[in-house]
């Protein structure tokens, strides 16, 4: 047997007290109690909840008798799908031909029909082909864009749609047309500044038109009117409008 001062002995002791330090210093709860059973740490993911998608809103085309139903996502956003029906919804129905339509435009559209009780979207006009844009006098109409819609909204005024148009969109570089006469209004998108007109025409009549302020520069107007005021079809509302 070795000597408590052997030099093995001191080194086991030595030993010894170093796993009991490292012991005594390990977290309390690397080491669960007695009697406990150890529980897995759970990580929680975080999860955004989607916002319900709003209500669903009938579209209808006055020359085509067309209807479709829009309904946007809970931020009033439309999917691929949607566009794509809406592209057929708004061709012109002159021709038959489609075009992209700005999303941009159906959620304003989609937006005055929610805030008017969800009213039915009855659309006069949405893209135009080139050529019949000329025809109407107007080569550089938003119409052949796809960035413009004549509309009204089944039983709302259209005085009372056209201020709300003009206070709820204000700098948002949108333009309004009131036809007063033919009973509809005109909304454009992605233009650089506001615009505001009245056409005074009738169905069948060349436009008449009055603009907002009456000091405005002839370019203020170019972004606005066709070069000459465009005649106007005979049939009934059909596309009176820009």
């Amino acid at each position: 047997m070795f000597r408590a001062n052997h030099p093995l002995v001191r080194l086991l002791v030595a030993a010894l007290a170093v796993v009991a330090f490292v012991a005594a210093a390990r977290p309390a709860h690397a080491t669960p109690r007695a009697g406990r059973t150890a529980r897995p740490r759970v990580v929680k993911k975080v999860v955004k909840k989607r916002k319900p998608a709003l209500p669903p809103i009938a579209m209808e085309h006055l020359s085509t008798r067309q209807v479709y139903v829009m309904q946007p996502d809970g931020d009033g956003h439309f999917g691929k799908s949607a566009m794509r029906a809406l592209r057929d919804e708004l061709r012109c129905h002159h021709t038959g031909k489609t075009h992209s339509i700005s999303s941009r435009l159906v959620e304003l559209v989609y937006r005055a029909a929610h805030h008017f009780d969800n009213a039915r979207v009855l659309v006069v006009a949405g893209y135009r082909a080139p050529r019949v844009a000329r025809a109407k006098g107007n080569a550089r109409s938003h119409h052949r864009e796809g960035i413009a819609c004549d509309f009204r909204l089944d039983g709302v005024p259209v005085p009372r749609l056209r201020d709300w148009l003009r206070a709820e969109f204000a700098g948002m570089g949108v333009g309004i047309g009131w036809y007063p006469n033919s009973g509809f209004v005109h909304l454009d998108v992605n233009r650089k500044k506001d615009g505001y007109w009245i056409d005074y025409s009738g169905p069948g009549e060349r436009a008449r038109y009055q603009m907002d302020s009456p000091d405005r520069s002839s370019e203020d107007l170019d972004d606005e009117l066709p070069p000459h005021a465009p005649p106007t079809e005979v049939a009934g509302v059909e596309d009176p409008g820009l």
